[in-house]
Parts: structure tokens; sequence; C-alpha cells
């Protein structure tokens, strides 16, 4: 059944508590789900786009993203995200095993969110997607 958030929209259905999404590495999402107890909804934004599911009026509390993705950079959902649900970029931490290109390195260095360079150390992980759930 979903449920309403804080930001005023609605959580994907059957989903209860605190969700995260992830994309696009399904054995860290679940890791991260059972180290948590929370929701992972892991290959989401890949399965249908983002803006159809944002433009319904779904939201999560973190979107854990690699910067560099095959199909969708993590700069190209945080640009969709500003279009469909500006409020959500907010929430989004960014993964990255080191921002190569130029494009990547100007784009970290102009956004606020946070970001974990890979390979990240659980502990990490846990604080970063604390703060999110707690902001």
């Amino acid at each position: 059944m979903a449920g309403d958030t804080e930001s005023g929209g609605s959580r994907p259905a059957g989903v209860a508590g605190p969700t995260i999404v992830y994309r696009p590495m399904p054995p860290l999402a679940a890791g991260v789900a059972l180290l948590l107890g929370i929701t992972v909804l892991a290959g989401w934004l890949l399965g249908l786009p983002a803006r159809a599911r944002l433009g319904r009026g779904e939201r999560f509390d973190v979107i854990l993203c690699d910067l560099m993705m095959p199909v969708m950079t993590g700069m190209e959902l945080y640009d969709e995200l500003g279009r469909v649900a500006p409020e959500q970029r907010e929430r989004v931490v960014f993964l990255t095993g080191g921002a190569f290109t130029p494009t990547a390195r100007s784009f970290l260095s102009q956004v606020p969110n946070p970001r974990l360079e890979k390979p990240f150390d659980v502990d990490e992980l846990l604080a970063v997607v604390a703060t999110r759930l707690a902001s």
C-alpha cells in the first residue's frame, strides 16, 4: 500500500518505511537493505523511466546512484530529477570509482550532494544513508 512521504509524494506500491533506490548493483542494494532493515528498490530506475514514476508522485528517502553508468549517467539522472521532481535531488548520494572525465569532475564540484568513493567502507555508507534519512 502506498503511503505519503513528507515531500508530499507517495511511495511505490507495497513499500512501507524508508526506501532507497539504488542503481544498478543489486547485490550491494540487498546488502544495504539487510544492514539498515529498510526497503531497497534495486534497479528500479532501469525498469521504468524515472520521469514516468516520479511524474506519478512516487518519492524516495535516499537515491544511491553511480556517477557513471551505461544507460543513464548519474549526472543525467540528477538533471532529470531537476525537471520532474526537484525536491528529490537532495536525496541523491553519488557513488563513484573516481570522476575521471572533465565533465564528471566539473559536475561533482558544482553539486552539494554527498558522494562515496568506491570501494567505500560500510560504516561510511551507513552514516551517509542515516544522514539522508534524518533530513
